[in-house]
């Protein structure tokens, strides 16, 4: 009895088509996967472009340059820095930093090298088992 109420009920087909079509509407297998490759895609590139602009923001230290450091311990560190023509010996830890000594006559500087990028050590290591066979 309840089922031919249900049946004559105006509004149950409506809800029916109602409902397939807002199945229909949904997103395919291959849509959800095209847009999960967009969004990791473009936080990749973000990640790519932090790095970049951090990496130019470095470059300018407004004439500070630390000339040579010693690590005393696991925080605390001796530094020597060059701050325009002056160099000075510095006691850096966590919590302070605290001028120890005004240099007379100045240290070397030391070569500062960027650290090699991963497609030259890959390509350093591909080179030389070649070198080392044809030698």
């Amino acid at each position: 009895m309840l089922s031919m109420i249900l049946a004559s009920d105006p509004a149950t087909p409506a809800a029916s088509d109602s409902t397939a079509a807002a199945l229909s509407t949904l997103p395919s297998g291959a849509a959800i996967i095209g847009n999960l490759a967009m969004v990791i895609i473009a936080i990749v590139a973000a990640a790519w472009l932090v790095s970049r602009l951090r990496r130019q923001g470095v470059s300018d230290s407004g004439g500070i340059r630390a000339v040579a450091a010693c690590a005393l311990s696991h925080r605390d560190r001796v530094s020597g820095m060059a701050i325009g023509d002056e160099q000075i010996v510095v006691g850096v830890s966590g919590q302070s930093m605290v001028r120890l000594h005004e240099l007379s006559k100045p240290l070397p500087e030391r070569e500062t090298t960027l650290p090699l990028s991963f497609a030259i050590k890959l390509k350093r290591l591909r080179q030389s088992p070649l070198e080392e066979s044809s030698q």
